[in-house]
């Protein structure tokens, strides 16, 4: 008998765990099914003496058996850090994946944060993935909502779902930071009331992230900088949400103002501590964190379980310094700063509508009193010159918290001040003035 064409045709050996579809044998898998297996070796061969041998390769076990796991979880590349304000906010996210990665979307108050995200940590696997938005939290309640924008749904093992497995803020669990999503769409949760204890005056700002164990009365405190007590005695009010304690985690910020150039040591002394005899009737307090101006200060954190002081210190980080050289000449230098929202103010530069460099961001806080210097040497003769600076990027979220604003604080060439400063830039648009290079 002539053999068949086909089976003179290139083919394909398959090896999987598939049992059929439906109305085939044994009948599709179960919602409890589960199975793997290991390949020690496949072997093709031929009775033709002409087919040239293929050299064997190394098995996994000299018997046949192989004992490993044949699955590896993947690892999690790190997901994008969005935005530049003090308060931290991490959404730990999974998925189960079908034909793809989930892809979503995170809003905060309605605006969308960043692009479009991919999940990659594996769900049943127990591996999270952690995206960060920085932004400016306090004081306020908000919204945050996560929409699935590919969501498949099917039987059990041909779905892809995506998982918000945990929230916090400021390194502060949020009890609701939850969400199952099953079907493409949105879901949301809210992000609880931060309150601010603002303390004193001045251009830094060293902010406390506190809480407490309460028992019969609030814990008391005070903060001293350097020997110096800022403000009075403090209470704080929000509960740390221990493992017996029955409330939700909260935190609460308190705000201390002043000048802290250099090294600084920050005490907390813990005034009323209680004990009466078991772990939910003990009074404790915490300091869950701090920062200096927005920047975190390694080894803030203290756990005050008995009375009396505990310090740590910081160096107030300085401002940066950007520096765009275009061309040989005089060099105009910039001081900027911004109201920062939902990201930094974002500006360009011409002279003579020349453009000086690609557009840049300020970093620099106009609350805190600093600027920020951007040099440009540009090759123009002497003489007066126009200069334009542009705000790209304004936005505001309808209150002033909720502004992102330009400031012009000075500008001068060769040493010699511009009249155009300072100058604020309340929206997108240009501000054009003269400078003359000597």
């Amino acid at each position: 008998m002539a053999v068949p064409a086909t089976y003179t045709q290139k083919m394909y050996m398959i090896a999987n765990l598939a049992v059929g579809g439906a109305g085939s044998w044994p009948a599709p898998p179960t919602g409890a099914t589960t199975a793997s297996y290991s390949i020690d070796y496949i072997r093709a061969y031929s009775a033709d003496p002409t087919v040239a041998a293929v050299a064997l390769q190394p098995i996994s076990s000299p018997d046949g058996v192989n004992t490993t796991p044949s699955y590896t979880t993947p690892a999690i590349p790190a997901a994008p850090v969005i935005g530049t304000e003090p308060d931290v906010l991490v959404l730990n996210i999974s998925e189960d994946a079908y034909q793809g990665d989930v892809h979503f979307t995170i809003s905060i108050d309605g605006v969308q944060q960043g692009g479009v995200m991919i999940a990659q940590a594996d769900h049943s696997a127990g591996q999270t993935q952690a995206f960060t938005i920085d932004g400016a939290f306090r004081g306020a309640t908000h919204i945050v909502t996560v929409s699935d924008l590919n969501a498949v749904t099917g039987t059990t093992g041909f779905v892809r779902n995506l998982y918000v497995t945990g929230t916090s803020l400021n390194g502060t669990a949020i009890p609701a930071g939850t969400l199952s999503l099953a079907t493409a769409g949105a879901q949301s949760f809210v992000i609880p009331l931060q309150p601010i204890t603002v303390i004193g005056t001045g251009a830094d700002t060293l902010a406390l992230t506190v809480s407490e164990d309460a028992y019969l009365v609030d814990a008391r405190f005070t903060v001293s900088v350097n020997g110096v007590q800022q403000g009075g005695t403090l209470v704080a009010t929000a509960a740390n949400a221990a493992p017996y304690t029955p409330l939700p985690a909260q935190s609460q910020v308190f705000d201390i103002l002043g000048s802290f150039a250099g090294t600084n040591v920050v005490t907390v002394n813990f005034l009323n501590d209680l004990y009466g005899g078991s772990a939910a009737s003990d009074r404790n307090l915490y300091v869950q964190g701090a920062t200096i101006n927005g920047t975190a200060i390694t080894g803030g954190v203290l756990a005050a379980k008995s009375g009396g002081p505990q310090s740590f210190s910081f160096t107030e980080p300085t401002a940066p310094i950007t520096t765009t050289t275009t061309g040989a000449g005089a060099t105009l230098i910039l001081n900027l700063s911004e109201d920062a929202y939902l990201g930094d103010a974002q500006f360009s530069v011409t002279v003579d509508g020349k453009p000086l460099g690609m557009a840049q961001a300020v970093t620099t806080l106009h609350a805190s009193s600093t600027s920020q210097a951007f040099d440009f040497a540009d090759a123009r003769s002497t003489g007066t010159h126009d200069v334009a600076v542009s705000f790209l990027n304004d936005l505001y979220g309808g209150a002033p918290a909720l502004d992102r604003n330009l400031y012009i604080d000075s500008a001068s060439v060769g040493g010699i001040v511009a009249s155009a400063a300072p100058f604020t830039l309340l929206s997108t648009g240009t501000h054009h003035f003269a400078v003359v290079i000597p």
